[in-house]
C-alpha cells in the first residue's frame, strides 16, 4: 500500500475547525499567564485583545475562503516560488520556536507535579514518540484526533467552578476590574496575551483541508470566543483563589489551584489534569510537525515525490533534538525566562502579520482592494 500523509479525500469544518482554533490558542502560556498579568483589571485587557483576535480571523478567513486555492500548486502560482520560499522559511523558525517552547513547557510541569525523578529530556522523547505515532497516519487523521484532543481537554475548565464557588468570599479581589489608571499595563502584558491566543495563523498550512464555505468564518469565531472565556475565567479564578499579592509569587497557578481540589476517592487531582492535558501537546506536535515537514520537501523541491516515513522520522528527530538542545543550554525554568520571552514577541508578531499578509498577496495577485 502507498505511504500518503497529505491526502486530501475529505474538507474538513464546522466542529473540526472550533476545536482545532481552540485548542491551539489554549496551550502552554494560559498556564503561566495570571502570574504575569496579576491586575484584576487585566480582565478587560484580555477581552480587548481578544477583539483584536477575532479580526486577525476574519481577515485569515477572507484569505482560506479563496476559490482559487485548493492545492499548494495552486499556492505556489499565487505568491511565486521565490517569495513563497522565503515565507515557508520564516514561518518553519517561528513553528520551530513556538513547538519548543510549549513542549519544554508541558515537560516542565510533568517533572515537577508527577515524575519528579524523571529528567526533562526522557519526558520530550516521549511527547515526540506518542506525536510521530499520531502524525505518521497522515493529516487527515491528525485533524481527526483534534476532536479527541480538545474533549480530553477542554472539560477542565469545569473543575474550576468548584474552587471558583469555595472562594466566593474573596471576590473582592475583582473590585478593580475597571481601574482609574492604566500605568502599569505594560507591553510585554499586551504580547504576551496576544501570543497566547495565536496557533490559528499556521491553519493556512491546512487550508487544502479546511472548508471554504460562508460558515468558516463562524467557526473560527466560536473558537476563539471560547478560547477568550477560558482565560477570562481562569485568570479570574485564580485571582479570587489566590489574591493579586499572593498570584505572583505562584508558579503555574492553574495547577497549584487544583491540587486544593480533594474527592474521597481522588487525591492528586492534578495529576489526572496533566495527564489529560497531554492530548493537547500531543496533538499540536503531531499537526505542526507535519506542517514542517511539508515545508521542508517545498524548500527541497520534493513536493511532487513520494512521502517517506523515513523523511518523517527525520523531521521530528531533526525538531526532537532542537528541543533537546533548548532544554539544556536556552531553558531557564519557571516564568518568563528569555526563551519564551522570544516566542512572546514572534507569536504575537506572525499572529497579527501572517494573516494580512496571506490576505494581502492574495487580493493584489487578483487585482483586488484588500477590502
Amino acid at each position: 500500500m502507498k505511504f500518503t500523509l497529505f491526502d486530501r479525500s475529505a474538507t474538513f469544518g464546522g466542529g473540526y475547525v472550533f476545536a482545532v482554533v481552540n485548542r491551539l490558542q489554549m496551550l502552554y502560556f494560559v498556564l503561566i499567564l495570571p502570574e504575569q498579568l496579576m491586575r484584576s483589571h487585566m480582565l478587560i485587557l484580555i477581552i480587548l485583545i481578544g477583539l483584536v483576535s477575532q479580526l486577525n480571523l476574519w481577515i485569515l478567513a477572507k484569505g482560506l475562503s479563496t476559490k482559487e486555492l485548493r492545492t499548494f500548486e495552486d499556492l505556489e502560482r499565487m505568491f511565486g516560488k521565490p517569495l513563497l520560499a522565503v515565507l515557508i522559511t520564516l514561518g518553519l523558525g517561528a513553528l520551530l520556536l513556538k513547538m519548543c517552547v510549549f513542549t519544554l513547557g508541558y515537560a516542565e510541569l510533568i517533572q515537577q507535579f508527577i515524575f519528579t525523578s524523571l529528567s526533562e529530556q526522557w519526558i520530550i522523547a516521549i511527547v515526540i514518540a506518542v506525536s510521530i505515532y499520531i502524525a505518521i497516519r497522515g493529516m487527515e487523521k491528525t485533524i481527526r484526533f483534534g476532536i479527541i484532543a480538545f474533549l480530553f481537554s477542554s472539560w477542565m475548565i469545569i473543575a474550576f467552578i468548584f474552587l471558583f464557588v469555595t472562594s466566593f468570599d474573596s471576590l473582592y479581589h475583582l473590585s478593580d476590574v475597571i481601574p482609574h489608571q492604566w500605568q502599569d499595563v505594560r507591553l510585554i502584558n499586551v504580547l504576551l496575551i496576544m501570543s497566547s491566543l495565536s496557533g490559528p495563523e499556521f491553519l493556512i498550512c491546512l487550508f487544502p483541508w479546511v472548508g471554504k464555505g460562508g460558515n468558516l468564518l463562524k467557526w473560527l469565531s466560536l473558537g476563539n470566543a471560547l478560547s477568550v472565556l477560558e482565560y477570562v475565567f481562569l485568570f479570574a479564578a485564580t485571582l479570587v483563589f489566590f489574591g493579586e499579592g499572593y498570584l505572583k509569587e505562584v508558579s503555574f497557578p492553574f495547577v497549584n489551584m487544583i491540587q486544593y481540589m480533594q474527592t474521597s476517592f481522588i487525591e492528586r487531582i492534578e495529576v489526572i489534569f496533566l495527564s489529560f492535558h497531554a492530548f493537547h501537546f500531543i496533538f499540536a506536535n503531531a499537526l505542526f510537525g507535519l506542517s514542517f515537514y511539508g515545508g521542508i520537501r517545498f524548500l527541497l523541491g520534493r513536493l511532487q515525490k513520494a512521502n517517506s516515513r523515513l523523511g518523517l522520522l527525520a523531521t521530528f528527530s531533526l525538531i526532537g533534538i532542537a528541543m533537546l538542545v533548548a532544554s539544556e543550554w536556552l531553558w531557564e525554568g519557571f516564568h518568563l525566562n528569555t526563551f519564551t520571552i522570544i516566542q512572546v514577541y514572534v507569536g504575537a508578531f506572525t499572529y497579527v502579520v501572517v494573516p494580512t499578509l496571506f490576505y494581502t498577496v492574495i487580493r493584489l495577485r487578483r487585482g483586488q482592494r484588500f477590502i
